[in-house]
């Protein structure tokens, strides 16, 4: 194959990668689209990504990425898992399969997995990627700021400024950013990357887009775990921790949003739950859903608005202030059962003991970081994009026995 032809099958691979997002995250919720319409794409794309995988699995492929790969098979045992909790819904709910897989569509977009082995996509062609979601993201974000309070991405309640700020919720690709803030970490703080100074640039804009979440756990979770790597790898900079963090306080102490987010902390524990919410979904959901054997392993699936199913989860809601997307584990064990917690428990296990390289460090500090998160708000799937580059770069890190991931199509 000429070098032009490998450069438009490559160009082929990322367009691939590009849209497959795009459509999942049901082009970023922008209001001036038609609703239904990106909802149709989505569902029509998670069934295709279901037969894509399928299809890998009669010729053979899925049985050698398992055999050479340190987490397919907990990726296709999630998948599995996934399946089961689609029954469970019908069994125990009555909720047919296609009213559940159309609720649960996002589930499958951990299928991206297999869909970056196939396309045996390069480390500098991730980082492309993971930079290029990330820029997307600073333009909606500053375009959604400024038309705040109306909202441009999402349903009515994705804005909010009760933290002293427009906080904008769940704008599609946020994962990236974070992603995006530990590869530039772990670059300049090796001392031995190229570009430096562009990769201060990106430290400092995502670390910005991280504050600008507003989200307590985001932001506690991003300083846990970058202290931890960076006094883990040159304990000299204790010092600059040190003082960073007493400015950082000092700053924090006089800075309205960071004080309404104290005053937000401070009211969810003297209140209780009249203003904690999670406390009701990690104490209570025991009494909400019945429980037995197989809601216990497998969990009840994904609740759809149609159904009897959804109009109990409404009910909940609306006069329990139960939600199982900000419940954590709880919303795991309720939508996926005990089993969902297992297997992504071995999953950071290993992670955490895996041995990797400077080029794959960016990619374990963020999975870690994303279990740290996931206590509060379940983000499994929702930055299942972010989970799978991750996972794909840990394996092709294990699989290059340490040394540093291939850089382009043209390394052998």
């Amino acid at each position: 194959m000429s070098g032009s032809d490998t450069r438009s099958s490559q160009l082929i691979k990322l367009l691939i990668l590009i849209t497959v997002p795009i459509i999942m995250w049901r082009f970023y919720w922008y209001v001036g689209f038609d609703q239904k319409a990106t909802s149709l794409m989505s569902f029509i794309l998670s069934a295709f990504l279901v037969a894509y995988l399928f299809v890998i699995w009669v010729n053979g492929n899925l049985r050698y990425y398992s055999e050479v790969s340190l987490y397919s098979r907990l990726v296709l045992l999630i998948l599995f898992n996934v399946f089961l909790s689609m029954i469970n819904a019908y069994a125990y709910w009555g909720q047919g399969i296609v009213l559940t897989f159309r609720a649960g569509y996002i589930f499958f977009i951990i299928i991206y997995f297999f869909l970056l082995y196939s396309t045996d996509v390069s480390y500098d062609d991730i980082v492309r990627l993971v930079l290029f979601f990330s820029f997307v993201y600073l333009l909606l974000w500053l375009y959604a700021v400024s038309q705040s309070p109306q909202v441009v991405f999402g349903n009515y309640d994705e804005v909010s400024d009760d933290r002293g700020f427009a906080r904008i919720i769940n704008l599609s690709s946020v994962d990236l950013v974070y992603l995006a803030y530990f590869i530039s970490l772990v670059k300049v703080s090796s001392g031995n990357s190229e570009n430096k100074l562009v990769w201060i640039g990106v430290l400092v804009v995502s670390l910005l887009l991280i504050i600008g979440t507003l989200t307590r756990t985001v932001i506690v979770a991003t300083i846990l775990v970058s202290g931890i790597y960076l006094l883990r790898r040159r304990p000299g900079y204790l010092i600059i921790a040190v003082i960073v963090t007493i400015v950082a306080s000092g700053y924090l102490v006089y800075n309205e949003v960071a004080s309404s987010l104290f005053d937000l902390t401070y009211e969810t524990f003297e209140f209780g739950p009249e203003s904690a919410l999670r406390i009701v979904e990690y104490t209570q959901f025991a009494d909400f859903y019945p429980f037995n054997i197989g809601t216990f392993l497998f969990g009840n699936g994904s609740p759809h608005v149609e159904s009897d199913y959804g109009a109990f989860e409404e009910f909940l809601k609306s006069d329990y202030f139960f939600n199982r997307s900000d419940a954590g584990p709880v919303g795991m064990y309720v939508t996926f059962g005990i089993v969902s917690i297992v297997l992504f428990t071995i999953v950071l296990i290993r992670v955490i003991k895996q041995k990797v390289s400077d080029d794959a460090m960016p990619f374990k500090l963020f999975v870690i970081f994303l279990f740290i998160i996931n206590l509060t708000s379940w983000k499994f799937f929702k930055f299942g994009i972010s989970f799978m580059i991750c996972l794909y770069i840990l394996d092709m890190d294990h699989k290059s026995g340490y040394l540093g991931l291939r850089h382009s199509y043209y390394d052998d």
